[in-house]
């Protein structure tokens, strides 16, 4: 083994596996995007593929969120980081608690306290 091994300085190290490291880490990124792609688009499919308040039918991904109905029953939020690491069963568990939004619907929602008396809005009530 010896003598496949270079003795060599820290920075010296560094920059010869400098390159093949970036390479590892845009390999994994990548991997872990797919990963998050796939589950949350399986998961919006399961929901109908739509917003279930306005029914706004999003291009991708990114426009439809998953709300929680009760927030003391979340468990962890359906966030990209879940669709990464959580299981299908722990993702199956939280989103039967939530329902699927799109950002408007769900910021309307979430933020009910910030609309101002004077607006004469009325922010969207869940009929689920």
């Amino acid at each position: 083994k010896s003598k496949k091994c270079q003795l060599l300085c820290q920075n010296c190290h560094a920059n010869l596996h400098e390159k093949e490291r970036e390479e590892s880490i845009a390999k994994s990124y990548e991997k872990k995007r797919e990963k998050y792609i796939k589950r949350k688009t399986a998961m919006i499919e399961k929901f109908g593929g739509c917003c279930q308040n306005c029914s706004y039918k999003a291009n991708g991904i990114q426009s439809l969120t998953f709300h929680h109905n009760n927030k003391s029953e979340k468990s962890f939020p359906l966030d990209n980081m879940a669709f990464i690491r959580k299981s299908d069963e722990e993702l199956e568990i939280e989103s039967s608690k939530c329902s699927l939004l799109c950002f408007n619907c769900h910021m309307e929602i979430e933020n009910k306290e910030l609309i101002t008396k004077g607006l004469k809005y009325t922010p969207p009530q869940l009929d689920i």
